[in-house]
This record gives structure tokens, C-alpha cells and sequence, in this order.
């Protein structure tokens, strides 16, 4: 799942999708008449990977997440949550 917004300076993006982003993503711009480039934001829920994978296409915008998430965001830290672990053997 990915949700956008447009605001006077620019689009602000929450959760950034799994597989198949490609699509959500350029689905979820197209809503708010906007690009890539336009998203100045993104807002992380948390790290699992069905909600960050869509964070290449918009590396230059300024990211926001919760400090305990962070070092599983930057793959310093390894989720022990059954999910995440059930996710990372589905698709690497």
C-alpha cells in the first residue's frame, strides 16, 4: 500500500509498498497529477519490506520513520517478528 498527497509544496507519500510498487506507485502519483521527483516527504509506518520497497524511486525525498525502526530500515538490525522473517524467505 502506498497513500500520496499533494500539498502547496509538494507530495507527501506514507508507506512505500512491496512488490508490484512499480504499478502502486505510479498509480498513487498519477491520482495527485504528480511524479517522483515531485515527493518531498515519505512517512514510514514501520520498516517491513511490504511497506519500503518503493523508497529507490524517491531517494531524494526526506524520509521519517520511528528511531526503534531505523536500524531495520538500514539493515543493521534483523526483525525477529514471524512475518518480516516469513517475507524475507519469499522473496529476498
Amino acid at each position: 500500500m502506498i497513500y500520496v498527497a499533494r500539498t502547496n509544496e509538494g507530495v507527501l507519500a506514507i508507506d512505500m509498498g512491496w512488490s508490484g510498487y512499480r504499478r502502486s506507485l505510479a498509480r498513487a502519483l498519477d491520482s495527485v497529477g504528480a511524479s517522483t521527483a515531485d515527493v518531498r516527504w515519505v512517512f514510514l509506518t514501520h520498516s517491513h519490506r511490504d511497506h519500503i520497497a518503493a523508497w529507490p524511486a524517491v531517494r531524494t525525498a526526506k524520509f521519517y520513520v520511528g528511531a526503534a525502526e531505523l536500524p531495520h530500515l538500514v539493515g543493521s538490525a534483523s526483525s525477529r517478528a514471524w512475518i518480516p522473517r516469513m517475507a524475507d524467505r519469499i522473496k529476498r
